[in-house]
């Protein structure tokens, strides 16, 4: 797998993977706030290559 490609957008079949946090202010929106920082660190990167994505750090 060519990651350069899948990041740069050269690979013509590519999705990106959003995280959708809903702004309520409310516990719902600490659970989004902190599972999208979760994502971010080096394990979640880590978990996002191990499910077959390319990791964006």
């Amino acid at each position: 797998m060519n990651a350069d490609a899948f990041k740069t957008g050269e690979y013509p079949i590519t999705r990106q993977l959003f995280v959708v946090v809903k702004q309520d202010g409310q516990i719902e929106q600490q659970a989004g706030e902190a599972y999208a920082n979760l994502l971010l660190t080096n394990e979640g990167q880590a978990l996002i290559t191990k499910a077959g994505f390319v990791r964006i750090h």
